[in-house]
């Protein structure tokens, strides 16, 4: 068990901050979003087996060290990528009534804190796409493929909004943290590009 706790402690880490931070988040996001189902039927009571779509994003996220190690802004911008299209699916898959949209805003936090001076454009440039994603699919998305008796959406609008609260603060976190981290690295490494 120690050796795969290594093992997988070594696929997270990097020398660069930001990167590190990024594989954790993915980490966490891939490890909870095959909960996510389970979450909804526990608070609707109801069996629900098409949520299961909204984790199918899962791999990708797994991915995300793999691709930064390699790439690390290509890893970067991955992330924020497949958050987004996870939650356009997600919204797609239980409807926008259920308070899903709200998984933007990380996806927001991520893209405002994981880029350094120098990469801003990324940042704005996702931020906007974000956004853009946002208000040309809110209210075009149609049915959505799993709709649950009207008396348990303010049940899954609650899980949501505090499923959103919690992941938004730990991005914050690790993102501040890396921020602060990165500061402190020797000047000759943390002016090398990341490309």
């Amino acid at each position: 068990m120690r050796r795969a706790w290594r093992a997988l402690g070594a696929y997270l880490a990097s020398d660069d901050p930001f990167v590190a931070a990024s594989n954790t988040i993915a980490f966490l996001l891939a490890c909870n979003l095959p909960l996510y189902p389970l979450t909804l039927w526990l608070v609707t009571g109801e069996h629900a087996m098409v949520t299961f779509l909204t984790a199918l994003n899962a791999p990708v996220f797994l991915a995300v060290p793999f691709v930064s190690r390699r790439h690390p802004l290509a890893g970067r911008v991955l992330l924020i990528v497949t958050g987004t299209i996870n939650s356009v699916m997600s919204t797609k898959v239980t409807g926008q009534v259920s308070g899903v949209e709200l998984f933007f805003i990380p996806c927001v936090v991520v893209a405002a804190l994981v880029f350094r001076k120098g990469e801003y454009a990324w940042a704005w440039g996702l931020i906007a796409a974000i956004v853009a994603a946002f208000a040309a699919l809110h209210d075009r998305l149609g049915e959505p493929l799993q709709t649950w008796a009207p008396d348990n959406y303010a049940g899954l609008q609650r899980a949501n909004a505090v499923s959103v609260v919690l992941l938004t603060g730990f991005i914050a976190i690790a993102l501040v943290r890396a921020r602060l981290a990165d500061k402190r690295r020797p000047a000759a490494i943390a002016s090398r590009p990341m490309a």
